[in-house]
C-alpha cells in the first residue's frame, strides 16, 4: 500500500506549512483590493452598498414590507451576509487552484493550502463586512444585540 497517498489531516497539514499559508493568506488578504481606487476601504463599502441595493429593490420595487414587526433591512442583512461568505468562499477557494496553477506545477507543496489561505481571506474580510453592516444597521436604530455576532460562528468553524 502506498502511504504517500493516505489522506492526512487537514489541521496537520496546515500546522506543518503554517507560513506558507501565512503567506498565501496575506497576499490574498491585500491583493484583492490593491487595484481598486478605494483599496481596502472597499471591504466596507461593497457591503453596505450591496444592502442599499438590496434593501431599494426589496422594499421599493417588489414593495416587501416589515416580517413580524421588525424591518426589512434587518431580514435582509441577517439573510444575506451568510449567503454571501458561503458562496464568495467556495467560488474563492475554487478559483485559487486555477489562480496560482504555474506555482503548484513547479513547486512541491501541499495544494490545499493555496485553497485555505483563500477561503480564510475571504472569510475574513466578510467577517469585516458584517461588522459594517451591523454599524449601519444600530445607525438605522435597528436592535443589534451580541447574539447577531454569534452568525459569525458558522464561517470561523467552515
Amino acid at each position: 500500500m502506498n502511504h504517500s497517498l493516505a489522506p492526512v489531516p487537514t489541521a496537520a497539514v496546515l500546522q506543518r506549512n503554517r507560513a506558507l499559508f501565512a503567506n498565501f493568506f496575506r497576499r490574498e488578504l491585500f491583493s484583492r483590493y490593491l487595484g481598486s481606487a478605494s483599496g481596502l476601504a472597499w471591504a466596507f463599502l461593497h457591503p453596505l452598498a450591496l444592502l442599499a441595493v438590496y434593501h431599494f429593490v426589496f422594499t421599493t420595487v417588489f414593495r416587501a414590507g416589515p416580517m413580524d414587526g421588525k424591518s426589512f433591512l434587518l431580514f435582509v442583512a441577517v439573510a444575506l451576509w451568510p449567503w454571501l461568505a458561503a458562496q464568495e468562499a467556495l467560488q474563492r477557494g475554487t478559483v485559487s487552484i486555477a489562480a496560482h496553477a504555474g506555482l503548484i506545477r513547479k513547486v512541491a507543496f501541499p495544494h490545499e493550502v493555496v485553497v485555505y489561505a483563500s477561503i480564510a481571506a475571504t472569510l475574513v474580510l466578510q467577517f469585516v463586512g458584517y461588522l459594517a453592516v451591523l454599524v449601519v444597521l444600530a445607525l438605522f436604530g435597528e436592535p443589534v444585540h451580541f447574539e447577531g455576532l454569534l452568525l459569525a460562528v458558522p464561517l470561523w468553524i467552515v
